[in-house]
């Protein structure tokens, strides 16, 4: 009996990458709102809407020795010090996960692990991750010193240098495209996000004015034409 997982998840930013060497079955997200309620002398009980919160993600499954078949226990415990290490940074990672549309900053927001009987050599972990969305500019003294997002529209990076090579490919975005995976569709690695978005951050940040307000700077939108470098395949 085989069980189904979700494709690669990986761990993008400061302190070095890393992927998970065995995905979770379920990816659980939610976004909570704490609506108001009150009580009025005589209308009884309204409620007030509030804002919602920031999505929260859940990843449960487990640093398994065998499947680490070079390292062993020696490896398994060099995934449990990565995240234990960017729990205490408190610095945000980039999560990408192929296939899906999730290419987002997050913040570690718990890391447990469990040790259970006949499988001393594996731990079983639980990481809750919240999401880090853009809130205007940061300086490096505020500890904000990795990449910018590629969808981070409230502090747009410099223009590209003035002999940036021509180009002749476009690519028009589809439902449930991101970046990572556009950059595989032209037989690209997926971390060639970052050279498609240089060719390409004047037209991903045009009318952020028109945007909403709980997506603005997250997502790209089905329609909007990307020039591929000319260096990429088709």
């Amino acid at each position: 009996m085989t069980t189904e997982t979700f494709a690669k998840m990986h761990f993008m930013g400061e302190g070095g990458d890393i992927v998970l060497p065995l995905n979770p079955s379920d990816f659980p997200i939610t976004r909570p709102t704490e609506n108001i309620v009150h009580h009025t002398f005589g209308a009884g009980y309204v409620s007030i809407g509030n804002d919602p919160k920031l999505r929260e993600f859940t990843i449960e499954s487990q640093f398994w020795s065998a499947k680490l078949p070079e390292g062993g226990l020696q490896a398994v415990n060099a995934y449990k010090e990565f995240f234990e290490k960017w729990q205490d940074s408190r610095k945000y990672k980039r999560l990408v996960v192929e296939h899906i549309d999730i290419n987002i900053l997050v913040l570690c927001n718990g890391f447990d692990i469990e040790y259970r009987a006949k499988a001393e050599d594996d731990i079983y972990y639980t990481l809750n991750l919240i999401e880090h969305p853009p809130f205007g500019k940061r300086s490096p003294a505020e500890g904000d010193t990795q990449s910018p997002s590629p969808y981070d529209n409230t502090n747009p990076p410099p223009r590209p240098p003035e002999n940036k090579p021509p180009t002749t490919q476009t690519y028009t975005i589809v439902p449930g495209d991101n970046l990572w995976a556009i950059a595989r569709k032209h037989g690209q690695d997926g971390t060639a996000w970052r050279e498609l978005y240089n060719y390409n951050r004047d037209m991903l940040h045009q009318n952020v004015e028109n945007r909403p307000s709980w997506n603005a700077g997250d997502l790209i939108f089905p329609g909007q034409m990307l020039q591929i470098p000319t260096d990429w395949g088709s």
